[in-house]
Order: C-alpha cells, then sequence, then structure tokens
C-alpha cells in the first residue's frame, strides 16, 4: 500500500466538488473509496483507476446514496 501524493489527494477533493455532495457522510464514504483503490495501485496506473471510478461516481449515484441515507436517517 502506498502512500498518496498530496496532489492525488486534491484530485479528490477537486473531483467530489463537483458532484455536488449535500451530505458529509455521502463525501466521506466516497472519498475512502477514491483513496483506498489508489493506495491499493501504483502510481503508473492510478489513471485508470480515477477513470474507473469516475465512471462509477457520478452525480446520480451520489444522488442515490443521499436518497439512501435520508431513508436510514428518518427510521
Amino acid at each position: 500500500m502506498r502512500r498518496l501524493s498530496p496532489i492525488e489527494l486534491e484530485w479528490i477533493h477537486t473531483q467530489l466538488k463537483n458532484l455536488h455532495i449535500r451530505y458529509s457522510e455521502v463525501y466521506e464514504e466516497i472519498f475512502d473509496h477514491y483513496h483506498s483503490a489508489l493506495e491499493e495501485c501504483s502510481e503508473d496506473n492510478s489513471d485508470q483507476f480515477l477513470y474507473k471510478l469516475n465512471e462509477d461516481f457520478t452525480k446520480d449515484t451520489v444522488k442515490k446514496m443521499e436518497r439512501e441515507l435520508l431513508k436510514v436517517s428518518k427510521k
């Protein structure tokens, strides 16, 4: 497992800001997915992993996660 560079961390935060995530729980969960995936890959493959993560975590995916969070919090 490798440490992410400050540039990679900033890139993740920038990408997540572009998704307009409303809830910190959702933001933190997605950030953790990005961070963990990048830690597991080599720097040479990080672009491929980022591309895949960006496909997985779209605005629609975020909205779905936010709806699920609201459902759970109302119970």
